[in-house]
């Protein structure tokens, strides 16, 4: 059963080197996802700046239209009163003129206020496709990595694969089926070592009677806590990567 036993300790090593290169391919798989993420986000808020930038621009050709044609209408008004005859028409045109001169001078103060408006804006966005481009320049340089690696990562899972295939023939299919049950529930750890009566896989203490039987090695034994293999800690199992 001791032969078992260092069987089982080799396929967890086995299952946790693939475990191990299965969470570093994840790893970069998110690291890909994150970077994508911040490129999306980015682009998302150009494209919010873009269509800010936009409507104070078209505000600033309304205004810009709107004083043209209060500067031609004060225009025509100038030339009109130069034709008046009755002081009381002369003093309404003057009236009216000095009116659009006042909303000349109001049109003007708004499009500076917009023109500093737009100043400000691009001043606070400056550098935004710089900050895209080295995003886009790093994502494409981790999914070339990326790509190398999971080649590299999936030969070594493959061949890792093969390797427990060959390790699972010698092992009986009801201890095998159980094995797989704790690998899965019990975080890829189903074979420990057990000392002083204590199981190292949940820490919990076991009778004196099933630790002495551990130290014959004739036996395959399970913690009653945590139910993994346990064996005692003096046999020199290779359970760990």
């Amino acid at each position: 059963m001791l032969e078992t036993l260092k069987e089982l300790g080799k396929l967890q090593a086995i299952d946790l080197e693939i475990k191990n290169l299965k969470e570093k391919e994840e790893k970069e798989k998110e690291r890909l996802y994150e970077i994508g993420n911040k490129i999306k986000k980015i682009k998302e808020e150009e494209a919010t700046f873009q269509n800010y930038l936009g409507l104070i621009e078209t505000k600033k050709r309304q205004l810009e239209n709107e004083l043209k044609q209060m500067e031609s209408d004060k225009e025509k008004s100038q030339e009109k009163a130069v034709r008046i005859k009755t002081d009381e028409e002369y003093h309404a045109i003057l009236t009216e003129i000095e009116t659009k001169k006042k909303i000349i001078g109001d049109l003007e103060e708004q499009i500076l206020e917009i023109i500093e408006k737009l100043e400000s804006t691009k001043k606070q966005h400056e550098n935004p496709d710089g900050t895209l481009k080295d995003l886009e320049t790093e994502l494409q340089k981790i999914r070339e990595a990326l790509g190398d690696k999971q080649q590299d990562l999936h030969l070594q899972i493959s061949n890792k694969a093969k390797e427990r295939e060959a390790f699972t023939k010698h092992i009986p299919s009801d201890i095998l089926s159980q094995y797989n049950l704790l690998i899965t529930n019990r975080n890829g750890i189903a074979v420990v070592p057990c000392k002083d009566t204590i199981c190292h896989g949940c820490f919990m203490g076991i009778p004196h009677q099933i630790y002495n039987q551990l130290k014959r090695g004739d036996k395959l034994h399970f913690c009653p806590s945590c139910q993994r293999f346990i064996y005692y800690y003096e046999f020199e199992l290779s359970t760990m990567p």
